[in-house]
């Protein structure tokens, strides 16, 4: 989550983080601002499992009840993701592949 980017990179220093707090001061090669690319991807819109990919995102560490979640919940399998932790708050996802 956009939210969490800054708290991961501060606890995980030696993972790769999708997103942060700086998100709005990239650029990109496709002129697409990266916070859309990260809106395209939590609200499931068409294409998201595709940029995952193209990003090589092993764990998705998500909102419980974003449209994301809603997909992976239902259909995980179909997906390649396998759940790995939920609570009130946040849910974990790994790559299945």
């Amino acid at each position: 989550m956009y939210e969490w980017g800054g708290f991961a990179i501060w606890q995980l220093p030696k993972d790769k983080v999708f997103v942060d707090g700086r998100m709005p001061a990239w650029s990109t090669s496709n002129n697409e601002s990266p916070y859309t690319t990260y809106l395209n991807i939590i609200q499931a819109r068409e294409g998201w499992s595709k940029t995952l990919d193209e990003y090589s995102t092993d764990y998705l560490l998500i909102s419980v009840g974003s449209f994301l979640d809603l997909e992976l919940a239902d259909n995980a399998a179909k997906w390649d993701y396998t759940e790995l932790y939920r609570d009130n708050l946040a849910v974990v996802y790994k790559r299945s592949f």
